[in-house]
C-alpha cells in the first residue's frame, strides 16, 4: 500500500497532489449487491461512535436507493460468516488503524478503503476520517450531495453494486475545510442538522478553532472595565474597550488562562484564537504598546506579541495546537521586529478586495500580497474566504474565481480554507458545492464540476442551466464587488431579464421531462432554484428602481419597490421556502418595506427617528432633497471632488407643534483635513434660511448631541441639512448616521 504524502513547497501542484489519492489498482470487482439482492452485511463496533453510526445509515440508504437492496447493519458481536463491510473500529478496522498510526507522512484525516475478497474495511486515523472513508467510497460509486436536502442527493441506479478490489489511502489536501456547515440558520435545529450532514458527506471539517475570530473581549471581558480600566487600550488619551492593552502583564495572564485552562482543556480545537476585536482602530497607545509600533498604521507586531506569549505558554502542554489571529485584517503589513513562534498560525482574510475577481487580478492585490508576505515566516497559513456573501443574498457567482484561487492556494502552501457565509442555498448553492469539492482536492476541474452540478441536478435542463450560470459569471467578471451597491450595478436590468428567460426555459424543459416519466426530484430541484431566481429578480428590480429614485427623486418608483418587496416576502413566508436565503434577510426585507410606508410626521407625544445609512439608508428615501450623495455599503458616499446636500423635514401631526428635539449620533467619515462638513437647521421662523449648527467639525467619532429645542419649540416643522465636500483623491464614505428624538405637543 502506498500512503498519502503532503508536500508543501514550490513543487509543481501536479506533484503536490500526485500522492493525494494512493491506490493499489486491480481490475477485480467485489459485489455487495447482486441482481438487486444484498450479499454483504454492514458491521459496526459494539459501541459505535456517532460518526460511525450515521455513516452506516448513509451507506445503507444510498445502496438501497442505488439497487433496491437493504444491507443489514449489525454490531461486531453479531457478525455473520459471509461478506462484510466493516466501518470504524471493529477488529478488522483496528488493525488498519494501527498501520495508519505508524505513518508519520499521513494527514490526521487520512483513511483507508480496503476492498478485498474477504470484504470491505472503511476506517480513518480519527473518527471524522472514518466518515471520509465511507463518503469517498460512495462518491467513487457516483453518489453526490449537491445541497442539504435528500432531494438533492444524487444516487445512480444499478442492480448490481460492485467495488474495485484495491487498497486506497486517501485524505484531504487542506487540513482545514471549514465554515459552510457551521453557519446555521438561527433557531432551527432541523436545518442545522441538514447542513451538518451535508458537510460530513462532502468531507468538510478538519481543524477547528476555539473562540470566535475576534476574541480580545472573550479573553478579557468588557465587564472588567470599571474595576480594571488599565486592562483596556489607551486610545486618543482615554481608556476604552475597543481593544486591550496587550502588553499589560495581567492581560497576558488572563489571555493565557482563558486559552489554556478553558479552550485547550475543554475542547479538541487545534486552533486557539487570540485575535483583536473587530475594527482597525482603538489599538493601545500606552508607552509599552507604542514601543511595538514600528511603522505608522501597522500594529502587526503588537498583535503578534500577545499571540506569541500565549503560544509559548501553550506549546509544551499542547504541542499539536496553534495560536492564530486575523493577519492583514486590522492593519496592512507583516510584523517588522517580532518573530512568530512556530506554533502561531496566520489566518488571512480575503478582506477589502474585489471578490468578483480571481486572486491574480489587480483588484485582489492586497490578498495576494498578504499571502506572499506572511508566508515568508514559514508558519502555517490558513485563508478566510467569503464563498457565500454575508451582506446580500443576490447573485454571487464565483466559479471563475475558484478556478484560479484554489490551485493558487495549494501552490502557495496554504494549509487550511475557511469560508464565512450566510445560508443562501437557493441563490449561492453552486458556490458551496464547488467549495466543498475543491477544499478536498484543489486540482479538480471547476468547469467539469459546474457541468456535473447542472447535469445531475437538472437533467434535461443541464445545458440551459450551464448557460444561466455562465451568464452570471460573465457579468460578475466584468463587474466589481466591494459592496452590495456594486452587486446591483454589476447585474443590470438586461442581465436580470436574460436570467429570467433562461430559468423559465429550464423549468419548461424539466416539466416536460417529468410529464414523460423522468425523476420527480428534478422538478423539485429546478423549482427550488427558479424560486431563488424569482427572489433575486424581484430584489434587483427593486434596487434598480431605487437607484433611479436616488438620481431623480421620482417617488412613483417607490411603489414598484414596495410591490417587489411584498412579493418576495410572500414567497419566503411559505414554509418550504424558508431556506432559499438566510432568515435574517427576510426580516430585513420586512424592515425595508416598512420604511417605504414610514412618514416623518409625528405626534402628539415622544418620537425617535434614526438611521445608519447602510445601503443608502432609510432616511435617504425620506430625504426632501438629496444631491451629490450616493448610497454605499455603510452610508452615503461622495465621489471625489463632489459636494453633497441632504435635507430632512420633520413635521408635527394635525396642527401640533414641536416641544423639544435633540439631534444625536451625527457621524461623518473622511480623510483628515480632506472633507468639509456642515449641519444646518431651518424652521418657519428662519425665513427659509438654514442656520449653522456645526461647521467643519471632526464628527467621525462624534458623541456630542445638538440640543435644537430652542430652534424648534412651537414650530410645526423643521428641516435639518447635512452638507459635505469631498476634496480627497478617492471616493469617501461621508455621512454615516444621525438620529433625532423629541416630543410633539398637541394642537
Amino acid at each position: 500500500m502506498i500512503g498519502l504524502v503532503r508536500i508543501h513547497s514550490s513543487v509543481a501542484l501536479s506533484l503536490v497532489l500526485a500522492a493525494h489519492v494512493c491506490i493499489a489498482q486491480s481490475r477485480v470487482e467485489l459485489a455487495v449487491v447482486r441482481n438487486g439482492r444484498a450479499v454483504a452485511t454492514i458491521v459496526l463496533p459494539d459501541e459505535p461512535t456517532p460518526i460511525e453510526q450515521t455513516a452506516s445509515v448513509d451507506l445503507q440508504r444510498c445502496l438501497k436507493r442505488m439497487s433496491g437492496a437493504t444491507l443489514p447493519v449489525v454490531h461486531e458481536t453479531e457478525r455473520p460468516s459471509g461478506l462484510c463491510i466493516d466501518i470504524g473500529g471493529t477488529a478488522r478496522g483496528r488493525s488498519w488503524r494501527e498501520t495508519l498510526a505508524r505513518r508519520s507522512d499521513l494527514s490526521d484525516e487520512a483513511c483507508v478503503i480496503d476492498v478485498s475478497e474477504r470484504g470491505v474495511v472503511l476506517l480513518g486515523r480519527n473518527d471524522a476520517a472514518t466518515g471520509h472513508a465511507v463518503y469517498t467510497l460512495l462518491h467513487q460509486s457516483g453518489v453526490r450531495w449537491l445541497q442539504p436536502s435528500l432531494s438533492w442527493e444524487i444516487v445512480p441506479a444499478r442492480e448490481t453494486v460492485t467495488f474495485p478490489v484495491r487498497t486506497q489511502t486517501v485524505g484531504p489536501y487542506f487540513d482545514r475545510r471549514g465554515g459552510l456547515h457551521y453557519s446555521m440558520t438561527a433557531g432551527d435545529d432541523t436545518w442545522a442538522q441538514s447542513t451538518q450532514a451535508w458537510g460530513r458527506r462532502n468531507r468538510l471539517g478538519g481543524w477547528d478553532h476555539a473562540g470566535s475570530g475576534h476574541t480580545y473581549n472573550q479573553l478579557v471581558p468588557r465587564t472588567l472595565f470599571e474595576s480594571h480600566p488599565e486592562y483596556f487600550s489607551l486610545w486618543r488619551g482615554q481608556r476604552q474597550t475597543r481593544q486591550l492593552c496587550t502588553t499589560n502583564p495581567e492581560v497576558i495572564q488572563l489571555a493565557t488562562q482563558r486559552a489554556i485552562d478553558d479552550w485547550c482543556q475543554n475542547t479538541n480545537a487545534r486552533i486557539i484564537c487570540v485575535s483583536p476585536n473587530d475594527g482597525n482602530e482603538g489599538f493601545c497607545e500606552c508607552q509599552n504598546c507604542s514601543s511595538l509600533r514600528f511603522t505608522k498604521g501597522n500594529h502587526s507586531d503588537l498583535i503578534l506579541e500577545l499571540a506569541n506569549q500565549v503560544a509559548r505558554a501553550m506549546r509544551d502542554k499542547y504541542p499539536r495546537r496553534y495560536v492564530t489571529f486575523y493577519a492583514d485584517y486590522h492593519c496592512v503589513g507583516t510584523p517588522i521586529k517580532v518573530k512568530p513562534e512556530k506554533n502561531v498560525l496566520f489566518w488571512i482574510p480575503q478582506w477589502n478586495v474585489d471578490r468578483f475577481q480571481p486572486i491574480t487580478h489587480p483588484r485582489q492585490q492586497r490578498f495576494r500580497t498578504a499571502l506572499k508576505e506572511w508566508s515568508k515566516f514559514g508558519n502555517p497559513i490558513h485563508v478566510y474566504l467569503y464563498c457565500g456573501s454575508y451582506n446580500h443574498w443576490m447573485y454571487y457567482p464565483l466559479a471563475h474565481c475558484f478556478k484560479v484561487d484554489f490551485p493558487f492556494f495549494a501552490r502557495q502552501g496554504v494549509r487550511g480554507v475557511y469560508s464565512q457565509t450566510s445560508q443562501h442555498w437557493g441563490t449561492q448553492g453552486l458556490n458551496f458545492y464547488l467549495y466543498s469539492r475543491l477544499a478536498w482536492d484543489p486540482t479538480l476541474d471547476v468547469e467539469q464540476l459546474v457541468e456535473e452540478f447542472c447535469r445531475l441536478g437538472f437533467g434535461p435542463a443541464a445545458a440551459t442551466m450551464i448557460d444561466y450560470y455562465a451568464l452570471l459569471e460573465a457579468a460578475a467578471a466584468k463587474g466589481t464587488y466591494y459592496t452590495q451597491t456594486d452587486v446591483v450595478r454589476s447585474f443590470g436590468p438586461k442581465v436580470v431579464a436574460q436570467a429570467d428567460l433562461l430559468m423559465a426555459q429550464a423549468v419548461r424543459q424539466v416539466e416536460g421531462a417529468v410529464r414523460d416519466g423522468a425523476d420527480p426530484s428534478l422538478f423539485e430541484r429546478i423549482q427550488y432554484v427558479a424560486k431563488a431566481q424569482r427572489l433575486v429578480s424581484l430584489n434587483l428590480s427593486a434596487k434598480h428602481a431605487m437607484r433611479r429614485f436616488f438620481a431623480t427623486r421620482d417617488r412613483t418608483l417607490l411603489a414598484l419597490v414596495a410591490e417587489n418587496y411584498s412579493a418576495a416576502i410572500k414567497i419566503l413566508e411559505r414554509p418550504e421556502n424558508r431556506y432559499l436565503i438566510d432568515g435574517d434577510y427576510v426580516r430585513k426585507l420586512e424592515r425595508d418595506l416598512s420604511v417605504l410606508s414610514e412618514k416623518m410626521v409625528y405626534g402628539p407625544g415622544r418620537f425617535v427617528y434614526r438611521d445608519s445609512f447602510s445601503g443608502g439608508g432609510n432616511s435617504a428615501i425620506h430625504a426632501r432633497q438629496l444631491e451629490g450623495f450616493h448610497p454605499g455599503q455603510w452610508g452615503l458616499n461622495l465621489y471625489r471632488g463632489q459636494t453633497g446636500h441632504a435635507v430632512y423635514r420633520f413635521s408635527a401631526k394635525d396642527g401640533g407643534a414641536f416641544k423639544k428635539a435633540i439631534l444625536r449620533q451625527v457621524r461623518f467619515a473622511y480623510s483628515k483635513n480632506e472633507l468639509s462638513n456642515s449641519i444646518g437647521i431651518r424652521t418657519p421662523a428662519t425665513e427659509d434660511k438654514f442656520v449653522d449648527l456645526s461647521h467643519n467639525r471632526d464628527l467621525e467619532n462624534n458623541t456630542r448631541d445638538f440640543d435644537i429645542t430652542a430652534q424648534v419649540k412651537g414650530m410645526p416643522w423643521f428641516e435639518i441639512r447635512f452638507s459635505a465636500r469631498n476634496t480627497a483623491a478617492i471616493t469617501r464614505l461621508s455621512l454615516l448616521s444621525f438620529s433625532v428624538q423629541g416630543e410633539v405637543a398637541a394642537k
